[in-house]
C-alpha cells in the first residue's frame, strides 16, 4: 500500500518536471571594422547547427566623439533570417578584454584558431529568438568569431528574461532622443507653416493696398476730368451768353 503510493507520487512529480531545454548555438564569422573612430562595426555571416549561412551586422551607436578602441558597450544591428529572407533586429552589450601581445588568445584557442594577442569578447542580449550570451574573439587584423548561445525557454515555465540594464538604458535613450527629434521637427514644420501663412497674408494685404490705391487714383483722375469738363462747359455757356448779348445789343442799335 504505502510503497506503491509513494512510487506513484514520485512518478507524477517526475511527469511535472519540464524537459531540459536544448540551447541553440549560432556562430558569427566575420570582421570587426574600426576604421571610423566614431562607429565600430561587426559584419559577416552566421550559421546555426551548420545549416546554411546568412548575413549579419551590428555596430555601436554613432558618437560625436572618437570612441575608445575597441569600444565595449551597446551594439545594435540586424541578422538575416535565412528561412524568411528577412532582417531581424539584433541588440546586445559586448565587453572586450585585451590579450597581451605575447599571449595566445584563449577564446581563439577554444575555437581551434592559433592567435596571439587581440581581444576576447563576451556579451549578453536579446532579440526575437530570445535571450542569449556571447563569447568569442577579435584578432589584431580584425577577424572575428562570436559564438551565441540561446537559452530558449517555454512560456509555460513562467521564466522572464530581463533585458540587460545597459541595453535597456540605450534603448530608452534612443526612444527619448527620437521623440525629441520628432517634437523638434514638428515645431520646425509648425514655425515654417506659420511663417508661410504670415508671408502669404502680408502679400495679400500688399496686393489689396495696391488695388485700393489704384482705384483711388482712378477715382481722382475721373473726378478731375469731370470738373474740367464742367468748367469747360460753363466757360462755353458763358461765351455763348456773351455772344448773344452782343448780338442783341447790335440789333437794337
Amino acid at each position: 500500500g504505502g510503497g506503491g503510493s509513494s512510487k506513484r507520487k514520485k512518478e507524477k512529480e517526475k511527469e511535472k518536471e519540464p524537459e531540459p531545454v536544448e540551447p541553440i548555438i549560432a556562430t558569427f564569422d566575420g570582421h570587426f571594422d574600426w576604421t571610423d573612430d566614431t562607429k565600430h562595426t561587426f559584419h559577416g555571416d552566421w550559421t546555426a547547427d551548420d545549416e546554411g549561412f546568412a548575413e549579419f551586422e551590428f555596430e555601436t551607436p554613432v558618437s560625436d566623439e572618437p570612441l575608445t578602441f575597441p569600444s565595449s558597450g551597446v551594439y545594435n544591428g540586424w541578422f538575416e533570417n535565412g528561412d524568411e529572407a528577412a532582417k531581424e533586429r539584433d541588440d546586445m552589450v559586448l565587453e572586450f578584454s585585451n590579450v597581451e601581445a605575447e599571449t595566445e588568445n584563449p577564446s581563439a584557442k577554444a575555437a581551434g584558431v592559433k592567435q596571439v594577442g587581440g581581444w576576447e569578447v563576451t556579451g549578453t542580449g536579446s532579440n526575437a529568438m530570445g535571450s542569449f550570451t556571447m563569447t568569442g574573439y577579435v584578432t589584431l587584423g580584425g577577424d572575428a568569431q562570436l559564438v551565441r548561445t540561446y537559452a530558449l525557454v517555454e512560456e509555460e515555465l513562467g521564466i522572464v528574461v530581463e533585458e540587460p540594464a545597459q541595453q535597456k538604458e540605450s534603448r530608452e535613450f534612443r526612444k527619448a532622443k527620437r521623440a525629441a527629434q520628432l517634437r523638434k521637427q514638428a515645431e520646425e514644420d509648425e514655425a515654417e507653416e506659420k511663417a508661410a501663412a504670415e508671408a502669404e497674408a502680408a502679400e495679400r494685404a500688399a496686393e489689396e493696398e495696391a488695388e485700393a490705391k489704384r482705384l483711388a487714383e482712378e477715382q481722382r483722375v475721373a473726378e478731375e476730368q469731370r470738373l474740367a469738363e464742367e468748367a469747360a462747359a460753363a466757360e462755353e455757356a458763358a461765351a455763348a451768353a456773351a455772344a448773344a448779348a452782343a448780338a442783341a445789343a447790335a440789333a437794337a442799335a
